[in-house]
């Protein structure tokens, strides 16, 4: 199996939007096969189906990216939990009136006026050769043809850099960055869109920045950004206009400034999954604040939590591994034998215990774990049902269900006139964490996130 960097993402994500475009409409668990194949996964790792082992890492890991994708808006979910890609609409790229691309972009370039014409994207055609190319000087013209097309995309990926950043933060070679994300972005673009070569540069440039425009990153990151500044740049100039002649505007008092809040710094291990390993360091700039007496342990505690259940509900296969291993801290010595079973084909329940207690009673316990992306109710009447009948089919004594988000009212108060039923929403769920000291280590006397414990149960550097 590859290892989880930037490389095996790419590839695994081109696998996934290839497949969907190829099959359409499809339920998620068939997104793993292509998956497999793009991270290279071995019938050895297959076998190797343990809480710690690489099929497991595989699952979280390529869960993780398929739930990202879906958040960027280039994987779309109907009302049946069938998934399928999003393309741009076809109105937002001009026909292709010729297939051979140096014809097309002439058609265009005569059709458009002198003045605004811009520049091809394909260059111009080479000048007619007098004789037959031989074999050699064809690989020289496919070398340089890839040459060119290498250019086209650099040129492209600064223009669109320099469209949504600022010269400075277009420079930063940061993977990680704003710059390196969008160069990632606009390289899978122009990788997956084939269709966009041939036409014009402008028409390509709206065509990507339509796609990116969709992307969670630029919505948060980019286009908010410009929807703040945008007030602020307008106030000087309303205030100066409604101010009267003759009497001088009078400078407002400086405001103290507020003590600027650190950057998560990048030191030690990487979560695979870049948007949640810059979650998990902004709750360690929360915890240096807590530390020093500038936030409430109670509001900390909050923060912590909402920022455990989002960074679940990114990747509900790993939440499954995790939820597995947190009960088996729980019961410790206690567990005789173990069953997991994560995945989509798991027939309701993601693990199986057999526990014997102090006076030599064996039970048999199942888990189950759901996850959920909002913070809507996860465990309600119905699902509770739904478990208790799995229990009782499966023959086991007692059934646990654990969530990332919480549990409806009735749900909670019927689970309490069952002995042998636990319901475990998000605020049980740190609880148990700081318990067992699973996923939760304690700093200078506060809880922080375990980062090189969750980086190790998902196999990340």
């Amino acid at each position: 199996m590859d290892p989880f960097n930037q490389e095996t993402r790419n590839n695994i994500e081109t696998a996934l939007l290839s497949f969907l475009r190829e099959k359409g409409k499809t339920e998620r668990k068939n997104l793993f096969v292509p998956a497999y194949e793009a991270l290279r996964v071995t019938q050895e790792d297959i076998k190797d189906n343990v809480p710690s082992g690489n099929y497991s890492k595989a699952k979280s890991y390529i869960g993780m990216i398929v739930s990202e994708l879906v958040s960027d808006g280039r994987i779309q979910i109907d009302a049946e939990n069938r998934l399928s890609a999003v393309g741009v609409a076809p109105a937002a790229i001009p026909p292709m009136a010729d297939p051979e691309p140096q014809k097309a972009a002439k058609k265009l370039e005569k059709k458009a006026k002198p003045a605004a014409a811009a520049p091809a994207v394909v260059p111009a055609a080479p000048e007619p050769e007098p004789a037959p190319i031989p074999k050699k000087a064809e690989e020289k013209d496919e070398t340089s043809d890839k040459a060119r097309a290498n250019k086209i995309r650099k040129a492209l990926t600064e223009k669109i850099l320099s469209f949504y950043l600022t010269p400075q933060e277009a420079k930063d070679t940061d993977p990680d960055s704003l710059a390196g994300v969008l160069r990632s972005l606009t390289g899978a673009i122009l990788k997956n869109r084939t269709e966009l070569w041939g036409f014009s540069e402008e028409a390509v440039l709206e065509a990507i920045k339509g796609d990116l425009d969709k992307t969670k990153v630029v919505k948060e990151k980019i286009l908010n950004r410009r929807a703040d500044a945008a007030p602020a740049a307008e106030g000087p100039a309303v205030a100066a206009k409604a101010a009267p002649a003759t009497e001088p505007v009078k400078p407002k008092p400086a405001k103290p400034k507020k003590p600027a809040i650190p950057e998560p710094v990048l030191v030690g291990p990487v979560f695979p999954i870049a948007s949640i390993d810059r979650l998990i360091r902004e709750t360690f700039v929360k915890h240096a604040q807590c530390v020093a007496g500038k936030l409430t342990k109670e509001t900390y505690d909050k923060h912590l939590i909402a920022a455990i259940s989002h960074l679940f509900g990114e990747g509900e296969e790993f939440f499954e591994t995790f939820s597995f291993m947190l009960i088996k801290k729980l019961y410790g010595t206690a567990i005789l034998k173990e069953h997991y079973a994560p995945g989509p084909d798991d027939e309701g329940v993601d693990g199986e215990f057999v526990v014997e207690d102090g006076a030599g009673f064996k039970e048999r316990v199942m888990m189950q774990a759901k996850t959920k992306k909002n913070d809507k109710p996860s465990i309600s009447m119905k699902i509770l049902r739904e478990y208790v009948g799995v229990m009782h089919i499966r023959q086991a004594d007692k059934c646990i269900i654990i969530s990332n988000s919480s549990i409806t009212k009735d749900a909670r108060e019927q689970a309490k006139k069952l002995a042998n039923v636990m319901l475990i929403g998000d605020k049980e769920l740190f609880e148990l964490m700081k318990k067992t000291r699973f996923g939760i280590t304690i700093e200078e006397g506060v809880e922080k996130i375990d980062l090189p414990a969750l980086v190790d149960l998902i196999g990340g550097k």
